[in-house]
């Protein structure tokens, strides 16, 4: 009787075994293909599996982003368990992260793929994951708010998904639980002298832009296209439904454009050249380096929350340009992102790049996700938004480095 217990619990072993191979080469493939561009093969060449054996595991791609997402917030909730403490929630989830850097991208660029209900029991589940971190924050006197702090906490978290920043997994884990306390704190390093300091992000009204490249008509249809794929991703949009969106019909617009794909380049071109503008005229603006660095996060929390599609677009659609178009878009954020990590340095000369990189796109995904999300878009201020961003820029560096001017 013994032996033949045994048998099932060594098959139910294997299965779980095979189950968590399909998971992670799944999430390797969508993180870095995207979920469009990733088949049931492609899973099955990775694990070395046929598609009847993957079958048994998972119903279908969905499915297998849907049970992805699932185990990466089980991780979370289950962490919180045994959370007592700020400082102890940053020890705790910091490991999590660390292991599962893909959770951002697979969350906030591929979750849309999922069926409207999977989507909608999982926001639910990380608005509570938001509500626990919250839990273990003393409620400050002032503003940002508790549950505003833990937004930040978890931008802070996922931000590791759209880098890969090379440290030793011992400083990357020291580094963001610096972060994690940052932004926590009672009081967060707030920058100065922000335009719209106190005025509402969701209040923000969108700004007009006129570019000596385009017409009128091509404004419009790429305006109308960062809105649609920003929100609902590039293949789920029709150029029939992009062409009623500015008042023509869809196929007028090959006559402009030679494909759907040469309208989304056109939107991440334009959204690239927007951001490389805005640093240059803040860094020209500024008076000493500390300044620079504010005035560039200003800028970018000025664009994201005025038009936060454009950013969205940028960050989930690149996968989907042609080869050929691909590489560029990159090599422009790219080269953004490290005008911040250069500024940042100027101000802390003893950061390394790579701690740079780790801080500013932490900071970056602040304001990203701060000012999407329903609750902290109510509620925070602009400033706010980028004192908390700032908070994660500078956590743990000198205190009077930000304060006292830094002349070139």
């Amino acid at each position: 009787m013994t032996e033949f217990t045994g048998v099932p619990v060594r098959r139910e072993r294997r299965k779980s075994q095979r189950l968590n191979e399909i998971i992670e080469a799944g999430a390797r493939l969508m993180c870095g293909g995207g979920f469009e561009n990733t088949g049931v093969a492609d899973v099955t060449r990775e694990v070395g599996i046929t598609a009847s054996a993957l079958y048994r595991h998972v119903s279908s791609k969905q499915k297998l982003l849907e049970i992805i997402l699932d185990r990466r917030f089980l991780d979370y909730e289950s962490a919180l368990d045994e959370c007592h403490g700020w400082k102890n929630v940053a020890e705790v989830l910091t490991p999590i992260a660390t292991t599962h850097r893909d959770l951002g991208v697979l969350w906030q660029r591929e979750a849309r793929n999922l069926p409207e209900s999977a989507y909608a029991s999982l926001a639910s589940r990380l608005r509570m994951v938001a509500k626990r971190i919250s839990g273990n924050i003393d409620e400050p006197a002032g503003r940002p708010t508790a549950i505003a702090r833990a937004w930040a906490t978890i931008s802070v978290l996922i931000s590791l998904s759209y880098h890969d920043t090379k440290m030793s997994e011992t400083r990357l884990q020291a580094l963001m639980r610096q972060l994690i306390l940052g932004v926590g704190a009672d009081s967060p390093r707030s920058s100065r002298d922000l335009e719209w300091s106190g005025e509402k992000i969701a209040t923000v009204s969108a700004r007009t832009v006129e570019d000596d490249e385009l017409d009128s008509t091509d404004r419009a249809i790429v305006e109308a296209a960062a809105k649609l794929y920003g929100t609902r991703g590039y293949h789920k949009v029709s150029m029939e439904e992009l062409g009623q969106a500015v008042g023509m019909a869809g196929p007028s617009i090959y006559y402009r454009y030679t494909s759907k794909g040469a309208v989304l380049a056109a939107v991440l071109g334009r959204a690239n050249a927007r951001l490389s503008a805005d640093a240059s005229a803040a860094l020209k603006t500024a008076t000493d380096d500390c300044g620079a660095m504010r005035a560039l996060l200003n800028s970018y929390a000025r664009l994201v929350t005025h038009e936060p599609h454009i950013v969205e677009a940028l960050l989930s659609e690149i996968p989907h340009l042609a080869d050929d178009e691909r590489q560029p878009a990159v090599d422009s954020w790219v080269r953004y992102v490290k005008t911040w990590g250069r500024q940042l340095r100027k101000c802390y000369p003893e950061v390394t790049p790579a701690e740079a990189s780790v801080r500013v796109h932490a900071a970056m995904t602040i304001v990203n996700d701060l000012s999407r999300t329903y609750s902290t878009r109510a509620e925070l201020s602009v400033g706010e938004l980028c004192g908390l961003a700032w908070s994660a820029l500078v956590a743990g560096l000198p205190a009077d480095s930000d304060e006292k001017p830094a002349h070139r």
